[in-house]
């Protein structure tokens, strides 16, 4: 109990639109430093706190100007939106996953947001409402819990053999589900590595536009043999 791990994220997203003729660039750089603690361990499932120990994210486009935000929780001057985004730092949630690293239940999920509008200083209570709904949609503890799953489901439910191979399905709220099929390439005392493929699915839509996109993904995973919590993890994908 209360084993910590720390998990670096490193996110690169790069999105190309035509528009009416027009040729759009939006790149999206994010990273993120976690930790996970081993709250309860039962035959069935695991609970972990999990929370933000700093966070960064910048969004850039050559055609709408550059910079359009940038986002640094560890900065000495701290921007609006860094000030926001501190509300990750220093709270927590829990998610419970069953053995295979699907998770199964997200608990105190409005941590994280309740954070971020304290942050924010907004008095007026309709716009702290409407602000809180925006927020909601990608940075609620169970939309981020969710994602999560995306990190830990990748274990079979059985014993497999080195060449063995699994399936699963990830399905998230924002949009993105993936079929994957995951195969054990290699196992020893040490670490185990497990590579997957998968088809890709996503559907986003808002007041001013809706994507409907699908294609692949390649996932590549170094975890503990002993602890089975990942070492390093790639994933590759493309929509």
């Amino acid at each position: 109990m209360n084993d910590e791990f720390k998990l670096q994220q490193d996110v690169l997203q790069t999105i190309t639109q035509d528009i009416q003729g027009n040729m759009q660039e939006i790149e999206n750089k994010l990273r993120g430093s976690l930790y996970f603690v081993v709250k309860e361990k039962t035959k069935e499932n695991i609970t972990l706190d999990v929370g933000f120990k700093s966070f960064y994210m910048k969004t850039t486009s050559p055609q709408l100007g550059g910079v359009l935000m940038e986002v640094d929780t560890q900065a000495e001057e701290q921007t609006p939106e860094s000030k926001m985004f501190m509300g990750l730092i220093d709270s927590s949630i829990g998610i419970v996953i069953n053995y295979s690293g699907k998770i199964i239940e997200v608990k105190n999920g409005d941590a994280f947001i309740n954070n971020m509008l304290s942050g924010m200083g907004i008095e007026d209570p309709t716009l702290l409402e409407q602000t809180k709904k925006q927020l909601e949609k990608d940075w609620s503890g169970e939309s981020l819990g969710r994602s999560f799953e995306q990190v830990l489901f990748n274990y079979p439910n059985a014993k497999v053999n080195q060449g063995d191979t699994w399936n699963n399905e990830f399905v998230s709220k924002t949009g993105l589900n993936a079929t994957n099929t995951w195969t054990l390439v290699t196992i020893d005392a040490d670490s185990y590595q497990i590579s997957g493929t998968a088809d890709v699915y996503m559907k986003t839509s808002n007041a001013q536009i809706t994507m409907d996109l699908s294609g692949t993904q390649q996932t590549n995973l170094i975890a503990d043999s002993k602890n089975k919590f990942p070492r390093k993890m790639t994933v590759t994908s493309t929509v």
